[in-house]
């Protein structure tokens, strides 16, 4: 068929290096949704969503870096009638490494506003907001240097507080039952905040950019299929990914839907990612595994990073009952 070719063009003609930026980055990129986007908050086929990611990366070439994610997420307006919503969500995150345990703890307030039109409401357009608080710190009682007053490395702070904006937008369209098409972007770091221990207002938050594509499509009402790309950037520093899920029913009671699910993602000249998935209802748990295969190889042994993570979605005003794949607004 040929958008099937079309799809494979896309997912593996990238010509381009990848680099790793400077902010945390997940490889379960849809495990937590409004991480991704924000136009993602309360983007579901149920009212109520939360989620969380663990990850490790680099434990076995020094103390590593390990990553936490929270969040939860509501629809806390629907208009049926007008085919309108607005998603609200709170998100924790912390991202920490070494003996200094150096890093950033955020915490975060995101807003959308998604609209459905066309026949049957077939086509979503959804806007987000997103605001940060940022505290980057490190423990000054475990470093060796800023002892003294003398010390000439001694740095003025060990801790520093910012605020940052982020804003995106996404794209759905549903092509028949169990067929959707999904695009996005995603700006971080609008503002730019200062980042300097040094209280030099130079030195900024670069802004990151994310774009991203998908497509759901099943094969005799069973299997689904789910090609994905997106490509980052940082600064200049460029990051790509491209894949594919697959997914399969293990039931087909009317009541309960269970599924598991696995993937394959290429990181342009970083690395291998594998992943693993299990669906019973409204209950998503994963892993991911990122088989390093850069130029740090000798020294990773091929171990990049391993991933945890769960979410559970819920609708209070429904009984519980079979939901679509797509993870879409219904109204």
């Amino acid at each position: 068929m040929n958008w099937v070719r079309h799809i494979l063009v896309l997912l593996f003609a990238v010509g381009v290096s990848a680099a790793q930026g400077q902010d945390v980055r997940f490889s379960s990129f849809e495990a937590n949704p409004m991480f991704l986007n924000p136009a993602l908050t309360g983007f579901c086929s149920q009212t109520f969503r939360a989620g969380s990611i663990y990850r490790n990366q680099w434990s076995s070439v020094s103390t590593g870096l390990n990553s936490y994610l929270l969040n939860a997420e509501a629809q806390v307006y629907t208009n049926k009638r007008a085919k309108l919503g607005i998603g609200l969500g709170l998100e924790f995150l912390a991202d920490v490494a070494g003996s200094l345990s150096y890093g950033s703890r955020n915490i975060g307030l995101a807003l959308s506003l998604y609209k459905s039109f066309g026949l049957d409401g077939k086509y979503t357009i959804s806007l987000g907001l997103k605001g940060n608080r940022s505290t980057w710190s490190y423990d000054i009682t475990n470093a060796d240097f800023g002892q003294q007053t003398s010390d000439i490395e001694g740095i003025p702070l060990n801790s520093l507080g910012v605020y940052d904006l982020s804003a995106g937008l996404h794209w759905h369209s549903q092509l028949g039952k169990q067929n959707a098409f999904e695009a996005g972007f995603n700006i971080m770091h609008i503002n730019q905040p200062t980042l300097s221990y040094f209280e030099n207002s130079t030195i900024r938050m670069p802004i990151r950019t994310n774009i991203y594509s998908s497509f759901y499509f099943t094969k005799d009402e069973n299997y689904g299929f789910k090609p994905l790309i997106i490509w980052q950037r940082q600064d200049n520093n460029d990051e790509i990914v491209a894949g594919s899920e697959m997914s399969m029913p293990l039931n087909s009671l009317s009541f309960e839907q269970k599924s598991i699910a696995f993937g394959a993602y290429y990181r342009v000249m970083d690395a291998l990612i594998v992943t693993a998935r299990y669906r019973f209802n409204g209950f998503n748990v994963g892993i991911s595994y990122d088989v390093n295969i850069s130029k740090l190889t000798p020294a990773s042994k091929t171990y990049g990073a391993v991933e945890l993570w769960l979410n559970y979605s819920f609708d209070i005003n429904k009984d519980n009952k079979r939901q679509s794949h797509i993870p879409c607004p219904v109204f």
